[in-house]
């Protein structure tokens, strides 16, 4: 569409209008006042000092930085106005049609280059402000240890910087013969409670997020319902059962270091407005648009993130499993020993571990303050004083004498709790255990 040219009617040189219509839309504003004009920017309007102009336009100029005053004068400077900042050129009243041309064409081109600029400064802002989000995501993925926790964040980030209504995520998992599949994990959406019901997919090309898994390519779909020339199609079943319209969708797998996909990623229906819920399929059409290539490659680089996270999450899980594992045997190995006793260390953890909890869930009372992370119920549940005194207990009977001081071997917030359980009241004295 050509660019808007604007001008008081009458004009000074009526003859240099024809030639401006050629490249220009021209548009006339009456002197008088009588007809606002409909501003269409960016514009060039052309001023006659001599008219008092300026003056004029002081009453009708839009509220936009996106426009230029050619001014025209006859001997005189203009007067003060404040629209001077907005004059581009000031030219001779009955200057000849080739400048004025030009005058115009430039400041169009300075409008043109203003516009490159502004819109460059805000995709540099716009990117700096991607990696900050980007960033204080991996930082959050990589200091989570918990795999239900993990998964329900990476979830809930991808939402949150695609601006969509729903998702769902799935993980690659190993059977015992050593083929793998999709497990269905987790899924969130805004505009209606889902019941959760886990189930698994084959990773092939017949489902969406098999797809993604068994091909590593990344799908972004503008309308499930108008799929063409794919082997795989969307389940509408949730649609049926809820009344929901998916439309746009972006797969995303997510991948290890070796670039094996260990999960996917399935975002649904990007909205114009956060806040907007999907309760009609009339609401859908209106709020609903395709994923945006930012969107795409936000969500991409969060799985990159979310997929090393994730597989050092479960490595870290598995390590835990195998120190269980060790410390179990390690403890069942010893406790055979004595058969009198077996299964007393299991029980002292079990004990241990419980009346931690309970205090930690306390919100009344002297024990209100007190709080166990995970990591405290880990350290508790395998403190290794507590394996010393059983060993020593079955192990050696020449030290059957021997005390082992419980301060030694409680958490601080646990030790309070006993004490004042005991009627000590944190006094100085030690109570000892005597193995039996």
């Amino acid at each position: 569409m050509p660019s808007s040219l604007y001008y008081f009617r009458p004009f000074v040189q009526p003859a240099i209008l024809r030639r401006l219509a050629n490249a220009y839309r021209l548009v006339p504003v009456d002197r008088r006042g009588k007809h606002t004009p409909e501003w269409k920017l960016p514009a060039v309007f052309i001023a006659d000092a001599s008219k008092n102009d300026m003056a004029l336009l002081d009453q009708v100029a839009p509220g936009s930085d996106s426009w230029h005053v050619v001014c025209l004068l006859d001997g005189h400077a203009p007067a003060k106005s404040k629209l001077n900042d907005k004059v581009f050129a000031l030219l001779p009243r009955r200057v000849s049609d080739t400048a004025l041309e030009k005058a115009v064409e430039r400041a169009f081109e300075n409008l043109h280059s203003r516009e490159e600029s502004r819109k460059t400064r805000q995709e540099l802002q716009r990117v700096a402000s991607d990696l900050v989000t980007l960033n204080k995501i991996g930082v959050a993925l990589s200091v989570e240890r918990n795999t239900d926790a993990l998964l329900e964040l990476i979830l809930t980030k991808s939402r949150d910087i695609t601006c969509c209504d729903a998702g769902s995520l799935y993980v690659v998992e190993e059977e015992a013969e050593g083929s793998k599949h999709l497990v269905f994990k987790l899924t969130q959406s805004d505009s209606h409670s889902v019941p959760f019901c886990q189930f698994t997919l084959p990773i092939d090309t017949h489902s969406v997020a098999g797809y993604a898994a068994s091909t590593g390519q990344v799908l972004n779909i503008k309308d499930a319902y108008r799929i063409r020339n794919v082997h795989f199609r969307p389940n509408r079943d949730f649609d049926r059962k809820f009344g929901y319209r998916t439309k746009s969708m972006l797969v995303v797998p997510m991948k290890n270091h070796k670039d094996e996909a260990i999960g996917v990623l399935q975002l649904i229906n990007a909205k114009k407005h956060r806040a907007a819920k999907l309760t009609s399929l009339q609401v859908t059409l209106q709020e609903v648009i395709p994923f945006s290539k930012r969107s795409q490659d936000l969500a991409a680089s969060l799985a990159s993130q979310a997929g090393v996270a994730l597989e050092n999450n479960l490595l870290y899980r598995d390590i835990q499993n195998l120190f269980e594992g060790f410390v179990k045997a390690s403890v069942t190995a010893i406790e055979w020993r004595d058969p009198t006793t077996l299964g007393h260390s299991e029980r002292v953890a079990k004990l241990t571990v419980g009346l931690a909890e309970m205090v930690d869930r306390t919100d009344t009372g002297p024990y209100k303050d007190i709080h166990f992370t995970r990591q405290d119920i880990q350290e508790l549940r395998f403190s290794p004083p507590r394996f010393r005194q059983d060993r020593g207990a079955r192990g050696s009977a020449e030290k059957s004498q021997e005390t082992v001081p419980i301060t030694n071997r409680a958490h601080p917030g646990a030790l309070r709790y006993f004490q004042e359980s005991a009627g000590t009241r944190g006094n100085a004295q030690e109570t000892r255990i005597r193995p039996s």
